[in-house]
């Protein structure tokens, strides 16, 4: 299990374990007022469009992105989630049950392998974004390189794990 860098040293599962008000009043400042802040998201999530995620087209769709049925389930979702003090894994397995979402980051590298293989690009370079919080496998994996038929998402292509932001570099001889 990993250990997430917090000020209070709580594991990742820790952290998924957590109301959403012992999550918020962890991370803020001393004082902040989660009832205050409940009443801002409940007005945020009835109000936004969720412009980022919604799909205008089919190919948005398959991209990833969300028909508006679904931006509607993720609103009620989230809504109860706040509304109840659900735990940061209770409203993340509601989405998964719920809404059938594509995983983008996996879809954008995806695509890059097939780019690559319709070039005849035999080879990538794994790339790790280098810092303080870049994970074990992703600094075990930089510069290493890899048959483009060969990458496989989660083995020796990124995405790795969540929040991943490696990525690949196809190389020509």
């Amino acid at each position: 299990e990993v250990a997430v860098e917090t000020k209070h040293n709580l594991t990742e599962s820790e952290l998924d374990n957590m109301t959403l008000a012992e999550y918020v009043n962890l991370t803020e400042i001393p004082g902040f007022n989660y009832t205050d802040y409940l009443v801002k998201i409940l007005l945020l999530l009835r109000t936004d469009k969720f412009d980022d995620l919604r799909a205008l087209t089919e190919s948005d769709i398959a991209e990833g992105l969300l028909p508006k049925r679904d931006i509607n389930k993720l609103r009620v979702i989230l809504k109860d989630g706040f509304k109840k003090n659900k735990t940061i894994r209770e409203i993340e397995n509601e989405i998964s049950r719920s809404i059938d979402l594509k995983d983008r980051y996996k879809l954008v590298d995806g695509g890059l392998k097939d780019l690559y293989n319709e070039n005849n690009v035999e080879h990538y370079r794994y790339l790790a974004a280098l810092d303080d919080r870049t994970s074990d496998i992703c600094n075990q994996l930089n510069g290493q390189v890899f048959k483009t038929s060969d990458g496989t998402p989660g083995v020796n292509m990124p995405p790795m794990h969540v929040n991943c932001r490696s990525t690949i570099v196809g190389l020509v001889d």
